[in-house]
């Protein structure tokens, strides 16, 4: 009896071990550097200093991504890393961030699964309402408002459509199927449009087409409003966009929540950090001053006052 007394003892020291050892949080990055690394970098460390007292965290570079299959919280950054990880079997709750909401519905549709209280998003993108907001802020005379749609990102079109309805705003629409439909579909929206708003989807801005996109709009006196920093230093007039350290802010609520073992949202949710990025020599070009700071604080205080 003696031993077995002993061998329980064993047990109970080994349960508890691995108890301990269990990972609570993987970060499963899509690249090893750049912004993936940057957001791994700040959500860790807010982590680490959480009430939530994160004591096993591992940074996970794709090629390892089923190390995290044991994590009760897997945060996937970036798409590629989003994707191995809906396929995967771990149990654990899974948010992909840094991830364009078209992306993430897209890998939802070909992995057959939906948002839940254990598998969630925040997006890159930003809110509609918050891009034609900004629209409406630096161009205030702009009041047909472009969009070429692609494959990925024409289910969002009813959504963009409300929300231009509701500021007073027209779309001028135009489908691009296939890498031939660009130049004609581009063609028809400068035509009638004021301003040209960026929908990430890789058919229509790849790498090989936002150069030509970008030159072709400047020079039809259209504006483009961009998603990202290399948009304005490409040639946009504006854009708002997350940083990585943003979306690592966003995200770590989430995290925490479901450490505490309380549900997610049941939809994926839009980041609410953000920053605004100004072209200065081509705002000065058509006569615009624009201040990114306080173009940034009158959209924050739009948010604030709903």
């Amino acid at each position: 009896m003696r031993w077995l007394r002993h061998l329980a003892g064993l047990l109970l020291l080994l349960a508890a071990g691995l108890a301990q050892a269990a990972l609570e949080v993987a970060v499963v990055l899509s690249e090893s550097g750049g912004a993936y690394a940057a957001a791994a970098a700040a959500l860790s460390d807010a982590l680490v200093r959480s009430p939530s007292s994160v004591s096993n965290l591992q940074v996970v570079p794709l090629a390892q991504g089923g190390a995290a299959d044991g994590a009760r919280v897997t945060v996937a950054l970036g798409v590629a890393a989003c994707e191995q990880r809906l396929q995967a079997s771990g149990d654990g709750a899974l948010v992909c961030a840094l991830v364009p909401r078209a992306a993430f519905e897209r890998l939802l549709r070909v992995s057959g699964r939906k948002p839940s209280a254990r598998l969630t998003a925040v997006y890159l993108s930003q809110p509609f309402e918050r891009q034609l907001r900004l629209i409406r802020l630096a161009l205030p005379a702009a009041r047909r408002i472009g969009v070429l749609w692609g494959p990925e990102s024409a289910p969002q079109a009813p959504a963009l459509r409300t929300v231009a309805q509701r500021l007073g705003l027209q779309l001028v629409e135009a489908t691009v199927t296939t890498e031939a439909d660009l130049a004609p579909g581009l063609r028809q929206v400068l035509a009638g449009s004021q301003a040209l708003l960026v929908v990430p989807d890789p058919t229509v801005y790849g790498s090989n087409s936002v150069r030509n996109i970008l030159l072709t709009a400047f020079r039809s006196g259209v504006p483009l409003v961009g998603v990202s920093p290399a948009y304005v230093r490409s040639g946009a007039l504006l854009a708002v966009y997350a940083t990585a350290e943003h979306a690592a802010r966003d995200t770590l609520p989430l995290v925490v929540q479901a450490l505490q073992g309380r549900p997610w949202p049941s939809e994926p949710v839009y980041g609410s950090q953000f920053e605004v990025g100004v072209n200065d020599h081509l705002a000065r070009s058509l006569g615009l001053s624009l201040e990114p700071q306080a173009l940034g604080t009158q959209l924050r205080g739009f948010e604030v006052g709903r």
